[in-house]
């Protein structure tokens, strides 16, 4: 799982094929209604080791991720096994 998400993660901040794309990280979040939350990968994130780190300060780590995705196409890059 680990190293999936780096490497989507990697591409999204690297690749120029993802250059146009909104990539969407939707995370378990237990403070809000739905108990869901969806991040985009274009605000000021850092992926360091298993986490995400919000520009509030905020750390994600990996195993709260459910699925990551392109907002525009509804194409699923990395979706968590239930």
């Amino acid at each position: 799982m680990k190293g999936e998400i780096k490497e989507i993660f990697s591409k999204a901040k690297w690749d120029p094929s993802f250059k146009n794309r909104e990539i969407e990280i939707v995370i378990i979040d237990r403070l809000v209604k739905n108990g869901r939350r969806i991040i985009k990968f274009s605000e000021k994130i850092k992926v360091k080791d298993s986490l995400i780190i919000e520009e509030n300060g905020n750390w994600i780590p990996f195993h709260r991720i459910l699925e990551i995705r392109d907002k525009n196409t509804g194409e699923v890059f990395w979706r968590k096994k239930l």
